[in-house]
């Protein structure tokens, strides 16, 4: 029995496809550089190439910037072929893949891989997408600190005129944005951003700050002598979204089963001289120790939750002291990563 290829199946295979091709590109990173470009497929190319040409001579890809564009161009070329509102709107035939083969090579290879995707019976869940937030203004103090967003994303910059001596009072700022959410109801942000005694400020204070259904992303940081630039992004969470207590919840069962399964094997905890049997670990408190991992007081140092578009990653000392990092996926709840230190 041949499968039937929904628009909306199709569409989100292909930016499966897209998002897959650009993170191998970018080799883990959020930015695609002009060397790295060259390992995109033909028609991510062309969409990364002309992002380069409308932004200016200092433009950056990056992988989500890319698939927007590609997303855009593709659905511009698309509805050529299958009108939204026509009678076979809903679905992608073979055929139309060629016509749009015919016309745009490159798109037609990936609308096509896409389409044998759906057709093979590959599982295509909905796409998570966060909202970008586009709307956050700074109020500061500082003589020379401004934000602004310009191709997808904030950039922030300062410099060193804003330095004041020990007995000084730093220059304050306030980082404020606004979301409508899908029942039309409206939230305002707004988050303490200080510069430092040289009179720099870093957008990273926003990222631990974030509230409950917003994430963080940082892009890239650049220092040019006395002025520093920190490009970075801001996302509401999708409706329905995992949120953070219920991602605690899952990262300290998480850690508790990889210290248990894996990491008190391992050699340097077994000769660090910390309790090297299982006996040992429960008898000093080891579950109740990571059940209270990810609740971490309001202490400066003691530990974070860091909010990112996808992910949460809980940061701080975990149990018997040691640095832990646990990360849970957003998407479907399931642990990322563990990571526990022997400091």
């Amino acid at each position: 029995m041949t499968r039937m290829v929904t628009m909306d199946a199709a569409k989100t295979a292909f930016t499966d496809l897209v998002r897959e091709a650009a993170v191998a590109a970018a080799k883990g990173n959020k930015l695609i550089s002009k060397d790295e470009e060259k390992a995109l497929p033909t028609y991510l190319k062309l969409r990364s190439q002309e992002l380069r040409q409308q932004g200016g001579k200092r433009t950056r890809v990056s992988v989500e910037t890319l698939i927007e564009a590609a997303e855009k161009h593709a659905d511009s070329v698309w509805s050529n072929f299958n009108p939204p509102g026509s009678r076979d709107a809903r679905t992608l035939s073979r055929e139309e893949v060629r016509a749009i083969t015919h016309v745009d090579q490159g798109l037609g290879e990936m609308t096509f891989k896409a389409y044998e995707r759906v057709r093979a019976g590959t599982p295509v869940e909905p796409p998570f997408k966060a909202i970008p937030i586009v709307n956050a203004t700074l109020e500061t103090t500082h003589p020379n600190a401004s934000l602004v967003y310009a191709e997808g994303a904030y950039v922030l910059r300062s410099d060193t005129s804003g330095a004041v001596s020990n007995f000084e009072a730093r220059h304050r700022g306030t980082f404020s944005f606004t979301h409508s959410s899908s029942n039309h109801s409206s939230s305002v942000h707004s988050l303490a951003l200080d510069a430092s005694p040289d009179g720099i400020m870093s957008a990273s204070a926003i990222g631990t700050k974030m509230p409950e259904g917003f994430s963080f992303e940082s892009v890239d940081i650049k220092r040019e002598q006395d002025v520093l630039r920190h490009t970075f992004q801001i996302f509401a969470d999708p409706p329905h979204s995992l949120r953070s207590d219920a991602a605690r919840e899952i990262a300290c069962g998480g850690l508790f089963a990889y210290i248990r399964d894996t990491r008190m094997f391992e050699r340097d905890w077994q000769t660090c001289g910390l309790p090297n049997t299982w006996d040992g670990l429960l008898a000093v408190g080891i579950e109740e120790q990571c059940a209270a991992f990810g609740h971490f007081p309001n202490t400066e140092g003691d530990g974070q939750i860091e909010r990112h578009m996808d992910f949460y990653r809980f940061v701080g000392r975990g149990p018997l002291g040691l640095y832990t990092e646990v990360e849970v996926s957003k998407v479907d709840g399931k642990i990322n990563r563990v990571f526990v230190e022997i400091d």
